[in-house]
């Protein structure tokens, strides 16, 4: 049972058995529910009986970075005290563990101090397949609230033509490492390049194209990031520029925006 009491939270994430059916009816990976990435978030009731969690599916492009987000319900939780809640996402076999949470302590936080808390899980896609999402509370009934977002990030140029330069800026907003990689793509949309690292606490890093051979011959492109942080916990920007010209532009990099609607 994945949501009986939070003694049991370890055993379960190291086996993900699913036992029983309860009476709700997205209760297994046969039974997802479809969602999409960046649509508004949705609500449900975790009630009594739902001790194997609520199951959704989404589609995950490999090399592209997600989160999925878990919070109470409006300011009406139905449960006395705070609200305690864990996320497992979970392969496309829906028994391979790709990440879990309980209690998101990296920024922004869900619980400053003490136990229980709310949960974000933060991954970049290993292939292209279904992931399933398995989302509870320990504490039930309450009515809760879950969203999935994709936080890559997306820069549409880069240039190494003549002397020009093309530096890509990294920064870490959070309290928390972040692994991140930064592919450039061909104009072609084939990556050329690849650099992948880890950034420290409010840390920053600064590439430049020019020093890739691959990205000297191929001249432009674009540019992508993804890490498994929180929404925004890294920020990017993209400058070109050429020392024998002082000609420099910026390209920004952008996510795909959620839909801030509540409603359909």
């Amino acid at each position: 049972m994945l949501f009986p009491s939070r003694a049991l939270l370890v055993a379960v994430a190291a086996v993900l058995l699913f036992p029983c059916l309860s009476n709700a009816q997205n209760v297994s990976p046969a039974t997802a529910q479809n969602v999409l990435v960046g649509q508004a978030p949705w609500s449900f009731l975790a009630d009594a009986d739902d001790v194997n969690g609520h199951h959704y599916v989404f589609g995950a492009r490999a090399g592209r970075s997600y989160c999925v987000e878990l919070t109470a319900y409006s300011t009406e939780t139905g449960t006395a005290g705070p609200t305690d809640t864990a996320i497992f996402l979970l392969r496309e076999d829906g028994t391979t563990l790709i990440t879990q949470n309980d209690d998101a302590m990296d920024e922004p936080l869900s619980r400053l101090n003490g136990n229980g808390g709310l949960s974000r899980a933060c991954f970049v896609a290993p292939v292209s397949a279904p992931v399933f999402i398995v989302v509870g509370a320990f504490v039930r009934p309450v009515s809760l609230t879950a969203r999935v977002v994709e936080t890559t990030l997306f820069s549409n140029w880069f240039f190494t033509g003549g002397d020009y330069s093309a530096f890509t800026l990294l920064r870490n907003t959070t309290n928390a490492a972040a692994n991140y990689t930064v592919n450039w793509r061909s104009g072609a949309g084939a990556i050329v390049a690849t650099s992948s690292g880890s950034l420290p606490a409010n840390g920053s890093v600064f590439m430049n194209a020019r020093t890739f051979p691959a990205l000297v011959a191929t001249v432009s492109g674009t540019v992508e990031v993804v890490h498994n942080g929180s929404p925004d916990a890294l920020v990017a920007s993209s400058t070109i520029m050429s020392p024998s010209t002082g000609l420099s532009f910026d390209a920004p990099f952008m996510k795909r925006a959620a839909w801030y609607s509540t409603t359909f």
